[in-house]
């Protein structure tokens, strides 16, 4: 949700160090990208399933940047945050594209 200023204002008093209080947030104003950001967080968090496939690979819906941040979400989600640290962007190379060691 860091991803979008407006949803984090929103969202940062629901958030602590070990715990997401999801079902309080009622997001307001958001444009496309902040909506999906919200709720693939909430479908994260819950295990619901609001955000299709097809969204993520919208780019009218996602920029290359959101695009990257909610891989990197699912992937500490999925993998822990140890595997999210071995993802790096590289110098010379555009900065959508990643490698990993």
């Amino acid at each position: 949700m860091t991803a979008d200023t407006r949803l984090w204002h929103q969202a940062e008093n629901h958030i602590g160090a070990n715990e997401i209080d999801i079902a309080a947030m009622k997001p307001r104003r958001l444009d496309a990208m902040a909506y999906v950001c919200y709720a693939l967080a909430r479908d994260i968090v819950t295990g619901s399933r609001t955000v299709a496939l097809a969204e993520l690979a919208d780019p009218s819906l996602l920029s290359p940047r959101y695009f990257l941040v909610i891989q990197t979400a699912m992937l500490i989600r999925g993998y822990g945050l140890s595997a999210a640290n071995r993802l790096l962007f590289t110098e010379g190379r555009n900065q959508d594209e990643l490698r990993q060691e």
